[in-house]
């Protein structure tokens, strides 16, 4: 009720400008609608009061599109936490010990995939324990080369796009200009290596 009419889809919209972006969404046959603010912090790291955090928050919008400010004032600025990912690694254990999920590979936001992910490692780690039977370490070494190049690159593509979202200057100008000229099915088959995917553990979940 709370979201005005001109401004409510029924799709997800991104909002960008230079070191920021809102996503918002209806959620639950519409009753609510999902408003998530990001934006780069100097100050992420210090413990803050609301007042501090909702004036940084303000000033970091405070050029941006009326609409990201309509956005902005409805939300629930109480509820925040810090965002980061980590640079891909190649080996995510020894011995008898390994890790999934972010614990592994931590990424970004931007491809809404760090659950997916680590559904993905939980069955391809089952499939590799099932074949080993008595060999964990074999089994772990065998999984984590499964997994590690569709991670790292979830990780990096994530990485690439929350960079073009907040792109300022002649970059902004060259995201504009590509931007415009996609077709509805390009923006979707620059995604086939993501939801199509023919590696094992791809066969294994749409099993």
């Amino acid at each position: 009720e709370k979201v005005p009419r001109e401004i409510f889809r029924r799709e997800v919209i991104l909002w960008g400008g230079p070191g920021f972006h809102i996503v918002c969404y209806p959620l639950r046959q519409e009753r609510f609608y999902n408003i998530v603010a990001v934006f780069r912090s100097a100050t992420h790291a210090e413990r803050r009061d609301h007042a501090a955090y909702k004036a940084e928050l303000q000033e970091t919008y405070k050029a941006a599109h009326p609409i990201m400010q309509t956005l902005l004032g409805l939300m629930d600025v109480e509820r925040r936490w810090p965002i980061s990912d980590r640079d891909p690694i190649r080996h995510w254990g020894r011995g008898r010990v390994t890790l999934l999920g972010d614990a592994a590979h931590a990424t970004l936001q931007s491809l809404a995939q760090g659950a997916g992910m680590a559904i993905e490692d939980g069955v391809c780690l089952a499939q590799t324990l099932d074949e080993q039977p008595g060999d964990i370490q074999t089994a772990f070494r065998r999984y984590e080369a499964l997994r590690r190049t569709r991670t790292a690159r979830v990780q990096l593509e994530s990485r690439s796009l929350w960079k073009t979202y907040h792109c300022d200057g002649i970059e902004a100008d060259v995201r504009l200009d590509t931007f415009a000229g996609r077709s509805q099915a390009a923006y979707l088959d620059c995604l086939t290596w993501l939801y199509d995917s023919h590696d094992r553990t791809g066969r294994a979940v749409q099993a």
